[in-house]
C-alpha cells in the first residue's frame, strides 16, 4: 500500500498460520492506487457498494478481525479463520504467545507513530522511551475492542510516553461510538505535543459528540502542519471517518492540488470518495 498504515503481524509453523491485526478497524481492501484503476478492481469495489457480494469477496472490503489463524494443509487460501475455533484455541494461545515473544525479543518498532522523535532503529532501542512491553499490552487492549477495557485506555491517555497515548487514542477510535466515557481525556489531547496523537485523538471525537472539535483539529494537523507525516496521518484519518469529513472537503480538495506525492494521492481520493458520497 502506498498511503495507508495498516499493521498485521504473523508467525506460523509447518501447518498453521497465525496473524494479529493491529488495526483491525481498517478494511483488508486499504486503497493503492495503482490497483485501484485496474478494471478488476474498479468492478470488485462496485459490485461490493451495490450489495452484490458474500463469503470471501465481500469480506475484502470489510474490517478486520483482532486474530486470524489458518490451517495450511486443509485451508491453503487462508479463507476459513479458525481463531474463533474450540478445537484450534491451544494451537492459537500457542502461536499467539511465540508472536509475541518475538516482537518482544526484536523490539519491533512498528508500534511508534510514523514522525516521532522516537522513530528509527536506534531510538527504538532506549528502553526507556520506547517500553515496548508497556505499549505492546495496551496496543492488544486496543484491538479487541471492548468496551470494559476503556478505564485502561484513558489512563493511558494521560502517560508521560508518547507511543502509549498514541494507542490508547487509536483504542478509542476502534471503538468508535462506545467510547463515550472517554470525551473528555481526548478532548485533552487535542493540544499534545505529539502530532500523532493529536490526530487519533481528533479522529475518536468524530465518532462522539465532539465531532465539530475533531474535525477542526484533524484539518489543522493537514493544513498546518509542519510533519510531513503528521499530515498524512491526518489525510488518512480525514478517510476513515468517511461523510463525516464532508465540513472539511474544501481543505482536503485544496491539500490534493500540492506538489507532495503522498499527500496529493490520500487526500484526492478522500476528495473523490466524499464527492461520491454527497452526490
Amino acid at each position: 500500500m502506498d498511503e495507508r498504515y495498516d499493521m498485521v503481524r504473523t508467525v506460523r509453523d509447518k501447518r498453521y498460520r497465525y496473524m494479529r491485526n493491529y488495526m483491525p478497524h481498517l478494511i483488508y481492501g486499504q486503497h493503492i492506487e495503482y490497483m485501484f484503476q485496474m478494471p478488476s478492481m474498479i468492478a470488485w469495489e462496485k459490485a461490493f457498494r451495490e450489495g452484490n457480494l458474500s463469503g470471501a469477496q465481500k469480506l475484502f472490503w470489510e474490517e478486520k478481525p483482532e486474530e486470524e489463524l489458518y490451517d495450511l494443509k486443509d485451508d491453503p487460501f487462508e479463507v476459513k479463520n479458525l481463531a474463533d475455533s474450540r478445537e484450534h484455541r491451544e494451537i492459537l494461545v500457542r502461536m499467539r504467545n511465540a508472536l509475541r515473544r518475538h516482537m518482544l525479543d526484536t523490539r519491533d518498532n512498528g508500534f511508534i507513530p510514523e514522525g516521532s522523535p522516537t522513530e528509527g532503529f536506534y531510538a527504538s532501542r532506549d528502553h526507556q522511551a520506547y517500553p515496548m512491553e508497556r505499549i505492546l499490552t495496551i496496543a492488544d487492549l486496543a484491538t479487541q475492542r471492548n468496551e470494559g477495557n476503556l478505564p485502561r485506555l484513558i489512563r493511558s491517555l494521560a502517560d508521560e510516553n508518547e507511543c502509549l497515548r498514541y494507542w490508547a487514542a487509536l483504542g478509542c477510535v476502534m471503538l468508535r461510538g462506545r467510547a463515550g466515557r472517554a470525551v473528555d481525556a481526548l478532548m485533552a489531547r487535542l493540544t499534545d505535543p505529539s502530532g500523532s496523537v493529536r490526530v487519533a485523538s481528533a479522529e475518536a471525537l468524530t465518532y462522539l459528540d465532539r465531532g465539530k472539535e475533531g474535525l477542526a483539529v484533524l484539518q489543522e494537523c493537514l493544513l498546518q502542519g509542519q510533519n510531513p507525516w503528521i499530515r498524512l496521518q491526518a489525510a488518512n484519518a480525514l478517510q476513515n471517518v468517511g461523510s463525516k469529513a464532508a465540513p472539511v472537503l474544501p481543505a482536503i480538495e485544496k491539500v490534493a492540488a500540492e506538489k507532495d506525492e503522498y499527500l496529493q494521492r490520500a487526500t484526492s481520493y478522500t476528495a473523490a470518495s466524499l464527492r461520491r458520497q454527497i452526490l
